[in-house]
């Protein structure tokens, strides 16, 4: 694994920074984080501030990887807001561990995001997993690239809206 992949902090931090200049209102977007738990480190209510930040200063890597629940919470928390299009960008190595069958979870997660009408979108750090989860993905070696990447992603999806 390289160290990219374990800078959990760095990477939440750039992609809340890219979040916040390409979404300028506060209520266009979240930042939650998982592993064994979900925290959020910036909710649809809330600016992205110094408490926000100092989350992101208490994140740390775990080796269970619950993702097909973070992405039935992140959806639900997006299905809840009163707008018309719904983005959900997932940032992981794109291996779901912690309990038995979740390969098979996560692929039912993501085919019930999107029934639901939200756009997903998987990123996988320094992995190639993402594809074998997410329809529509992109594989990050590095953290430019992850921010570089984002930001097209996200300006040709938001073509879409």
């Amino acid at each position: 694994t390289s160290s990219f992949s374990r800078e959990v902090r760095g990477i939440a931090t750039c992609l809340a920074e890219v979040a916040r200049g390409l979404m300028p209102a506060p209520h266009q977007w979240a930042l939650y984080t998982f592993n064994s738990s979900l925290q959020i480190i910036k909710d649809f209510d809330e600016d992205f501030g110094t408490e926000n930040k100092a989350r992101l200063g208490g994140l740390v890597q775990k080796s269970t990887t619950l993702l097909p629940d973070a992405l039935k919470v992140a959806n639900k928390a997006l299905s809840d807001l009163p707008v018309d299009t719904r983005l959900l960008v997932v940032a992981s190595d794109g291996h779901p561990t912690g309990y038995r069958g979740i390969e098979q979870s996560l692929l039912d997660a993501v085919k019930q995001v999107n029934r639901s009408g939200t756009f997903l979108m998987g990123l996988g750090i320094d992995s190639h997993a993402v594809e074998e989860y997410f329809t529509v993905n992109c594989v990050l070696n590095s953290p430019y690239q992850m921010m570089k990447s984002f930001v097209k992603s996200y300006l040709e999806l938001s073509s879409l809206f």
